[in-house]
């Protein structure tokens, strides 16, 4: 009685925990949870991490555990619920260092993704733990329990990266082919060079923009995108790039506060979409950038079409920027930042 009383008490304790998670991502993201599917990626390896964890303690309980073996499991219960506290309220609060800017980010997003990973990676440790124990690693538990929650936690990478490298082989042109009026396309923001330039990856996508316009593709052009400090906006220089080549500025739009891709993808939901005269939704961005935008679109429900500039990157650049993409794609898939 007493091994059924902790086994499903503690279960329910790390499903509630799990089911907080949930609340934290859909509450980041603004979005009811009527949107919550476990069909996402992100959901799924969350439901699943979880499972091991559960179904690990069920075992390890009726497999005979000593008392101060549990006692033991109890702290690092109560860590992970700190944990995953800590990272809960600093989605509360405003973080320092929010105009410091490190590989793109600011250090207040990169502190914040790293409080959520450092949780999801004591979870498979406590996991592994468990698991260890199960099997009889009875010498060196926590060193093995340490090496495998690293694994799980570059298998999940591995997948990543291949998911971004697979989406990426692929040219993404996709049109819907019925004849549709108020067509938007969406100019997704990239970085502004000295002297208010833009830099090669905007100028691709604000050509490809161009492009589209005098295709007939598109009868409305968005810019998106904030500024660095002392420089104008992503939107501001690539709507002077625009104008320069002969763009009417009436069918032109621009914004300039969103400073990340999530943050573009909620204005073209709840500003773009909103308008009554807006039938379709394109949006421009470099091939490596796109398979996250279209896993930000799904989860957040959106139909929208994705077309990719016409840049080329150096074999270098273009490992570093799949690399970086793979890490912001997991971080979004899991926590929803």
């Amino acid at each position: 009685m007493k091994k059924f009383f902790i086994t499903f008490s503690m279960s329910t304790l790390f499903l509630l925990q799990l089911f907080f998670l949930y609340f934290i991502k859909y509450s980041i993201l603004k979005l009811p949870l009527n949107y919550f599917t476990f069909l996402t990626i992100g959901n799924f390896i969350n439901l699943l991490s979880t499972l091991l964890l559960v179904t690990g303690f069920i075992i390890f309980v009726y497999s005979g555990a000593k008392n101060e073996t549990e006692q033991f499991l109890y702290s690092f219960t109560i860590i992970l619920i700190f944990l995953l506290s800590l990272a809960a309220f600093s989605t509360q609060i405003k973080i320092p260092f929010s105009d410091v800017y490190l590989v793109t980010q600011t250090l207040d997003k990169i502190i914040l993704a790293a409080l959520f990973a450092f949780y999801q990676f004591f979870l498979f440790y406590f996991a592994m733990f468990l698991w260890m124990k199960i099997i009889g690693r009875k010498e060196l538990t926590a060193v093995y329990s340490l090496f495998n929650a690293g694994v799980t936690a570059i298998l999940i990478i591995i997948i990543g990266f291949i998911y971004v490298s697979t989406f990426t082989q692929k040219k993404i042109n996709l049109f819907e082919e019925k004849n549709k009026n108020h067509r938007i396309g969406v100019v997704l923001g990239a970085a502004v060079w000295s002297n208010n330039q833009p830099s090669p990856s905007l100028k691709a996508r604000v050509d490809k923009a161009i492009q589209l316009f005098k295709n007939q593709k598109i009868d409305m052009i968005q810019l998106t995108g904030s500024n660095a400090p002392g420089e104008l906006s992503e939107s501001d220089v690539a709507f002077d790039y625009l104008t320069k080549s002969e763009i009417n500025p009436k069918f032109i739009w621009k914004e300039n506060q969103t400073t990340s891709t999530l943050e573009q993808i909620k204005f073209i939901r709840n500003e773009i979409l909103t308008r009554k005269d807006v039938d379709e939704i394109t949006i421009i961005s470099d091939t490596y950038h796109l398979p996250r935008v279209m896993e930000i679109s799904n989860f957040f429900k959106l139909k929208v079409n994705v077309v990719a500039s016409d840049i080329e990157f150096k074999f270098e650049t273009k490992a570093q920027n799949q690399i970086r993409e793979t890490i912001a794609i997991i971080i979004f898939w899991l926590f929803g930042l």
